[in-house]
């Protein structure tokens, strides 16, 4: 054999074993791919859907999520009651009038709901400790608006901030902006404060930035005389203007009996013994001030019951 024989032997070895090792390889990645499928399917078919295993799934009640494509059911849990908690009774857009996606026939207690004064003060001061939450982690980034992307993959334009859409730029601020129309919103029957055109909103957003720059008396006037100013430096369009989260959680306006009330409901388990019969003690006279309702519709009755 010559040298050129054993050369190309050798190489047609290499070669080989080369290809020997790949095929090697790629019947163990298919391999441990069927075992983690063959896994999953086992794991789920003993386990079963977490939800159904712990919760009784009852009828579709409301809607929610991006354009409302999201269906929310009644659940109760299957083993026993841990502690009181709310139902979910709609979302807010099913209270302000949006009803895409309702069980049918449309339940008439939605339909006729009217939010009471407690419930919209309370409600705005959980998101406001939400977003202080939030707001105390890490920072996030924003990405470019794509309007070829399907409406449901994109936030609702009209509760953005100008600054997200026409300069790609988001912080904090931006979420405080979200929470200004948010509150108009919940004062004006579901209207944010601009209709946004979503087929051209590079030019519906710079005209509404002529139009935020001097707010018209007229866009506020259903808003709460002691909460107004706020809700103005909320839509400002510059970003540093505009309240901090933590800063609208102290403002006079959930400075009131009901709110603070279902507030301490929710920080009771961190209470002592002492602090918990201290409030319940003066309970009865706070409770002539909240409103009378169902125990389906209002939370403060099924935190108490």
């Amino acid at each position: 054999m010559t040298l050129t024989d054993c050369c190309e032997f050798v190489t047609c070895k290499t070669c080989h074993a080369a290809r020997s090792g790949a095929n090697m390889e790629s019947m163990l990645n298919k391999l441990k791919s069927t075992v983690t499928k063959v896994t999953a399917d086992v794991t789920s078919a003993v386990m079963g859907n977490p939800v159904t295993r712990e919760f009784e799934v009852g009828r579709h009640i409301a809607s929610g999520g991006p354009g409302l494509c999201w269906r929310i059911y009644n659940g109760t849990k299957k083993d026993c009651v841990a502690f009181c908690t709310e139902p979910v009774f709609a979302s807010l857009a099913n209270v302000l009038g949006q009803w895409d996606n309702l069980p049918s026939p449309m339940p008439t207690d939605i339909k006729e709901y009217k939010l009471y004064d407690v419930e919209t003060k309370y409600g705005l001061l959980q998101i406001s400790e939400g977003l202080t939450f939030l707001h105390g982690g890490p920072k996030y980034t924003c990405k470019e608006w794509e309007p070829n992307l399907p409406p449901l993959c994109l936030p609702n334009p009209e509760y953005l901030a100008p600054e997200y859409i026409l300069s790609v730029s988001c912080d904090s601020a931006s979420d405080m902006y979200s929470l200004g129309v948010i509150m108009h919103a919940v004062f004006n029957e579901g209207k944010p404060v601009f209709q946004v055109n979503k087929h051209d909103i590079f030019k519906s957003f710079s005209r509404q930035l002529d139009q935020l720059s001097s707010i018209s008396p007229a866009v506020l006037n259903k808003i709460p005389e002691e909460v107004r100013e706020h809700v103005k430096m909320l839509l400002s369009i510059t970003p540093n203007v505009r309240p901090d989260a933590d800063q609208m959680t102290k403002i006079p306006f959930f400075d009131d009996v009901g709110a603070v009330t279902l507030q301490y409901f929710d920080s009771l388990f961190q209470r002592d013994n002492l602090q918990k019969s201290q409030f319940y003690k003066s309970l009865p006279k706070v409770l002539p001030k909240l409103p009378k309702v169902r125990i389906r519709n209002e939370m403060f009755i099924n935190r108490v019951s």
